[in-house]
């Protein structure tokens, strides 16, 4: 009873705050469209760069919380096999159309069962043309929006390497639509008649390419190990002529060893990231920037102990001048109950730069012609928590961070703008972030699956008056599903978020104020029905509490919508879940 009373103790003792996730892994999540169950759709309308993380193809424009902190990286590639490729690459025709005017096209193609060599391609395209709806949101002019993407791989296996590559565009498309037409009724009748109504769109082109060659060996392997990448993106931000140049090499090398007389092995690695940034704004002088992170470190496992000790730095130039840091790496992680309960703790840091291309992405309603692009650089990040089993099919992670970083970027009202005031400006602030992270994982029953995240955020930044602008201070998510005898897949969710803040104007103080925005409260369903191997039918609600909740300042979400289309899978995988898998969740 002790031992039991004991680890619960330590449970909650370990519940602290954590800071921007920072994680020692390194990730290349490349492109692998999967055929899944329609999600959400048709929020608010912002960008999804898929350039260097996982395309989930839930067909809507998902808002994304601002990580000052996580940097992408690598893990060894592995050759797969004809069964995996099944599963992985499916082929598949969806089309859809919601309610109001969301029309939604995808199409993907991929060879199957080559062991040779695998190439694919994916073509997708969701849009919104409706006009605003609803006493409220007539007061805002019509916010359409559009994403159009088409991407394409190959992947040549041979006997010890991989070689890979990868291409693709993204068009997107938004409207400044951010402001009330009583507000600006100036700006609006001026733009009403104008030969240049351009001056509420915002798009942007996006055309990218990656080739890289990447070792098969597996752990057991006692060979260098390596991944080499080299990866351009090109932007141009349509009427505005802004754009930006990115060249980027990416590799690590490592070599993994068993011991012969103490039970685990060790693996020695050294990661080089170079990235080189040139900003070109419409009528003005480019930028440069060069950022070079270094990382030298040495894994070991022995018996329930897992330990990293290591060391990371931090070049980066911009404009003509250059700072840099050192940091230290470290993780101790140990099983204090098998299975049950293990308890790390670490210390690191890492950098990555604001591009135009990133924050466009995150932020769509930001202003022609930006003159600044900085790097943030975490000098200092500390962590710890616990993970494990409560029940055998229970899975959490409780964490903890605390950081320090320099230039952490926030997005602000563009208060010197001479239209609608409805653009964004990026201000850098140096400071502390913590946070709380909570996750749990949840089988309860064969089909049944439930995932719930939890994050409560807390800043300390060093400049007076200065504000966490559009970070909201908790984040709640979950996700549930539920497959009945294999065909029929119903869906629940919700995104809340509370306590962001923005700086708008104040009629009474006649001034701009730090003021707190509205909650964010979200909730869906969805329903599949898998018809037979071939067909399978969706629908989806959304925003079913009809809220007009903004992430940014005035741009308010489209309340309840919904959309519902049929997707056709060809190829040698059947669209209905097999038998074997526990959830019966096509993967």
């Amino acid at each position: 009873m002790k031992r039991y009373i004991a680890a619960i103790i330590l449970l909650f003792a370990a519940c602290g705050l954590q800071a921007q996730p920072v994680d020692t892994a390194r990730f290349r999540l490349e492109y692998t469209p999967r055929l899944m169950s329609f999600s959400k759709l048709n929020q608010q309308p912002d960008m999804i760069d898929s350039t260097s993380e996982k395309v989930k193809f839930d067909y809507y424009i998902t808002p994304q919380r601002m990580d000052a902190t996580f940097k992408p990286g690598t893990i060894p590639y592995n050759k797969v096999t004809p069964d995996a490729l099944d599963k992985m690459y499916r082929n598949f025709i969806k089309v859809g159309f919601g309610y109001p005017l969301t029309p939604l096209a995808e199409l993907s193609f991929h060879n199957l069962q080559n062991t040779k060599y695998s190439l694919g391609a994916n073509v997708h395209h969701y849009s919104y043309w409706a006009p605003q709806i609803g006493k409220e949101m007539k007061q805002y002019p019509n916010g359409p929006m559009s994403d159009t993407r088409v991407h394409l791989n190959f992947k040549k296996f041979f006997k010890n390497q991989t070689l890979y590559t990868a291409a693709g565009y993204n068009h997107e498309y938004a409207k400044y639509y951010g402001y009330r037409y009583n507000e600006w009724p100036d700006f609006h009748n001026g733009i009403a008649y104008a030969s240049d109504k351009d001056v509420l769109n915002n798009q942007f082109h996006h055309a990218k390419a990656m080739v890289g060659i990447a070792s098969n060996y597996v752990l057991e392997d006692k060979k260098l190990k390596q991944d080499v990448r080299v990866s351009y993106d090109f932007l141009h931000r349509g009427q505005w002529k802004d754009m930006e140049h990115h060249l980027g090499l990416n590799s690590f090398i490592a070599y993994d060893s068993r011991w012969a007389k103490i039970s685990g092995s060790q693996c020695y690695r050294l990661d080089l990231d170079l990235d080189y940034f040139n900003e070109k704004l419409f009528q003005q002088k480019g930028t440069n920037a060069v950022l070079f992170v270094p990382e030298a470190t040495a894994h070991f496992t022995i018996k329930e102990y897992h330990i990293i000790a290591g060391i990371g730095g931090v070049v980066d130039y911009n404009n003509g001048k250059t700072k840099g840091t050192v940091y230290p790496i470290a993780e101790l992680q140990l099983g204090i109950v098998p299975s049950i309960l293990d308890v790390y703790a670490g210390v690191n840091g890492n950098a990555h730069h604001n591009s135009l291309k990133e924050m466009l992405y995150e932020n769509p309603f930001l202003k022609p012609q930006l003159d600044t692009f900085k790097t943030t650089i975490n000098y200092i990040n500390i962590y710890g928590g616990i993970k494990g089993n409560l029940v055998k099919k229970l899975n959490y992670n409780l964490s903890v961070h605390y950081s320090y970083a320099r230039d952490l970027a926030f997005y602000r009202i563009d208060t010197t703008s001479d239209v609608a005031r409805n653009q964004f400006e990026v201000e850098y602030h140096n400071g502390n972030v913590l946070n709380l992270c909570l996750n749990i994982n949840y089988e309860v029953i064969k089909n049944l699956h439930l995932n719930f995240e939890a994050n409560y955020w807390l800043y300390a930044l060093t400049k007076t008056k200065a504000a966490p602008y559009h970070k909201p201070q908790l984040e709640l998510t979950f996700n549930g599903k539920y497959i009945l005898k294999e065909r029929f897949v119903f869906d629940l969710n919700f995104d809340l978020a509370f306590g962001s803040k923005t700086l708008a104007y104040d009629d009474f103080f006649g001034k701009y104020t730090v003021q707190n925005m509205k909650p964010i409260l979200d909730f869906g369903i969805g329903f599949e029905y898998l018809i037979n191997d071939h067909f399978a039918a969706f629908a989806n609600i959304n925003n079913i509490a009809h809220q007009h909740y903004a992430r940014y300042f005035d741009y308010k979400a489209f309340g309840i919508n919904a959309m519902v289309g049929i997707t056709y899978s060809f190829g040698h995988e059947s669209l209905k879940a097999p038998k074997k898998k526990g959830l019966g969740i096509r993967e």
